[in-house]
């Protein structure tokens, strides 16, 4: 895992975004008081065999559609990736924990590498990025907190249920999940711009989907 600094950011769309969807503003200020860790790539194919190899372990071997343990993991709801979060002592990041992560330190960056798009940093629709499919983690470079695979490959579930921006400073801002869990990071199958560091969605906690994932997220006592 990587440590993320405690820290105050801009959360939101980036100044000059013409791409962002209105539940990406307004940008306002957001305060994490505790420093965490994060994943440094998604959970893949061989961590998730491990899990469900333990005795008792809650999981199967169904959702793992990658034959390489070094694809990683989907197919998985938000509901069935709780008992490995629980066997890992982990929990799901939330939507402020991943997106001050995947900025790598930079306020201003629209992608987790800068503002612009780069087919060589991400794997998203279309063969440009050097992938029809799945990459295995960790195929392209890290962001500067050194976390993997940020932006495509698979959508990562977070903590947290929709809520409206506001114009107002939070500190450790959280909306638990009850009926739908948020999404982030885009998919080797959506386009680009899905992949921007603001981009949000939020789907039901019970679907899952091949291109959604998750990482892993620990915050210090």
């Amino acid at each position: 895992m990587v440590l993320i600094p405690a820290g105050t950011f801009p959360m939101g769309a980036a100044p000059g975004d013409i791409r962002a969807d209105r539940d990406e503003e307004p940008r306002h200020e957001v305060t994490l008081s505790k420093a965490y860790y994060l994943d440094e790539h998604e959970v893949t194919v061989g961590m998730w065999r491990k899990f469900a190899a333990q005795p008792g372990a809650k999981a199967s071997l169904l959702p793992l559609r990658a034959s390489g343990n070094a694809y990683p993991v989907g197919n998985l709801s938000w509901h069935e990736v709780q008992p490995y979060l629980a066997w890992a002592r982990a929990t799901l990041p939330t939507e402020a924990q991943w997106e001050r992560a995947a900025r790598g330190g930079h306020d201003d960056f629209v992608y987790p590498w800068g503002s612009e798009d780069d087919v060589t940093k991400r794997n998203a629709s279309g063969v440009e990025d050097g992938f029809d499919g799945l990459a295995p983690v960790k195929s392209f470079s890290a962001n500067d907190y050194g976390l993997f695979d940020m932006s495509g490959n698979v959508w990562e579930w977070c903590a947290d249920s929709r809520r409206a921006y506001e114009f107002v400073a939070e500190t450790d801002p959280s909306s638990p999940a009850t009926t739908l869990s948020m999404l982030r990071g885009g998919s080797r199958i959506d386009d680009p711009g899905l992949a921007r560091v603001s981009y949000r969605f939020d789907v039901r906690l019970e679907e899952a989907y091949a291109n959604v994932g998750f990482r892993c997220a620990k915050t210090i006592p």
